[in-house]
Order: structure tokens, then C-alpha cells, then sequence
């Protein structure tokens, strides 16, 4: 038998939502900080009439998006990655996120900030990337 004891998964669900989620949040709100140069672009996608979709690895992205000082109606989609099929670098949550945009995968442009992760699912869709740390 393993050293860790055997979790149910009711229990470990009930750990993920409401202690580790919250958790990340309240690192996101005392550690990191918006850049205004990720505002300025959001706002300029909005008032030129651009879609933009968020897609996070893990749940509560609108929340961590709030956390992190943003305005979640800059975004017409905030997904996690769970809601479409897999974590990145996995191409069908790609694929799935850009199609509820409307737009083609080879006129999309994906914004991350981990080459292996989300420069290979834009890559996986035929999406233009672009990295930013």
C-alpha cells in the first residue's frame, strides 16, 4: 500500500473547489499584478470589434481573471481547459475554444506565456502564436 491514504473522489473534489482554487486566487491577488499593456490590448480588441477567449489549464479562470485585477468583459470567452476535452498543450481544446470564437484556426492569434503548453496547441490547430512572460 502507498504512504498516502486513499481519497474518495468526493473529497478530493471538495479540496480542488474549495481549498486549493481559492488558494490560487489569493496567490494571484497578492503576488502578481495586471500589466497595462495586456489592458490596453484587450481594450483595443474590444473597440475594434476583435473576439477574445481566454483558455485556462485549470478551473475558477474567471475568478483568477478578476483576481488578477482584469475585467472579465474584456473577454467574450473564459474556458477552462477541463470544460473542452484537455489540458494544453492538448490541440482539441484549441480547436473546440477557436470554433466558439467563429474564427479560422489560421487567422487566430494565441497569447501565452509557455511555449510547450500553449505554443504547441496553437501549433497543433495551425494558430499563429506568440509569447509572452
Amino acid at each position: 500500500m502507498g504512504k498516502w491514504p486513499t481519497v474518495s473522489a468526493a473529497h478530493a473534489r471538495k479540496w480542488y473547489f474549495e481549498e486549493y482554487m481559492p488558494l490560487q486566487e489569493r496567490i494571484l491577488r497578492c503576488h502578481f499584478h495586471k500589466e497595462q499593456w495586456i489592458e490596453d490590448i484587450l481594450l483595443t480588441c474590444r473597440e475594434k470589434g476583435i473576439r477574445v477567449a481566454l483558455l485556462s489549464d485549470y478551473d475558477a479562470a474567471r475568478e483568477k481573471v478578476v483576481a488578477l485585477g482584469y475585467d472579465p468583459s474584456f473577454f467574450d470567452y473564459i474556458v477552462s481547459s477541463s470544460q473542452l476535452g484537455g489540458l494544453k498543450p492538448c490541440g482539441e481544446s484549441m480547436r473546440k475554444l477557436i470554433e466558439m470564437t467563429g474564427a479560422r484556426p489560421e487567422r487566430s492569434l494565441v497569447i501565452g506565456d509557455k511555449r510547450k503548453a500553449d505554443g504547441r496547441a496553437a501549433e497543433r490547430v495551425g494558430a499563429m502564436f506568440r509569447c509572452c512572460k
